[in-house]
C-alpha cells in the first residue's frame, strides 16, 4: 500500500512539472526575466571580486582554489549567458563576451593547476574584456 501511494505521489508530481513546462512553452517559450544589471550585480561583481582578491593573495589552502575555480566557472558561464535572451545588441559586446569566456576558462584551467601566475595572467584578459564592454555600453 505504501509503495503504491509513494508511485502515485511521484507519477502526480511528475504530471505537474510536465505540465507546467508545457504551459511555459506555450505562452512563449523564453521565460528569462534576468537584466544586464541583474547579471552584472548578482554574478560578476562578486565572483570577479572573489576572484581578484584570491589571485592578488595568492591560495592558501585548497578550499581557496576551489573558490577561485568556483568564481571562474560562473564568470565563464556569464559570458554565454550575456549573448544570449536577445541581450547582445552588437559586435563590440559579442567580442567582449567571447574574450570574457576564453580568459575565465584560462583562469578555471590554470587555477586546476594551481597555477597561481597563469591564472592572474588569464584574470587580466576577463576584467580587459569587461572594461572593453563597459567603455561601450554602461550608463
Amino acid at each position: 500500500m505504501k509503495r503504491f501511494l509513494l508511485f502515485g505521489v511521484v507519477g502526480l508530481s511528475c504530471a505537474a512539472f510536465l505540465g507546467l513546462g508545457a504551459s511555459i512553452a506555450q505562452q512563449g517559450g523564453d521565460q528569462r526575466v534576468a537584466e544586464v544589471h541583474h547579471l552584472m550585480e548578482g554574478i560578476s561583481k562578486p565572483h570577479c571580486s572573489a576572484l581578484g582578491k584570491l589571485l592578488k593573495a595568492g591560495p592558501k589552502s585548497e578550499r581557496d582554489w576551489q573558490h577561485a575555480e568556483l568564481h571562474a566557472a560562473l564568470l565563464n558561464e556569464l559570458g554565454f549567458i550575456l549573448m544570449q535572451g536577445g541581450r547582445c545588441p552588437d559586435a563590440t559586446w559579442a567580442k567582449a563576451a567571447a574574450q570574457l569566456r576564453a580568459g575565465s576558462a584560462a583562469v578555471y584551467e590554470a587555477v586546476q593547476d594551481q597555477d597561481v601566475d597563469a591564472a592572474r595572467a588569464a584574470f587580466k584578459q576577463v576584467t580587459r574584456a569587461c572594461a572593453t564592454c563597459h567603455k561601450a555600453h554602461r550608463k
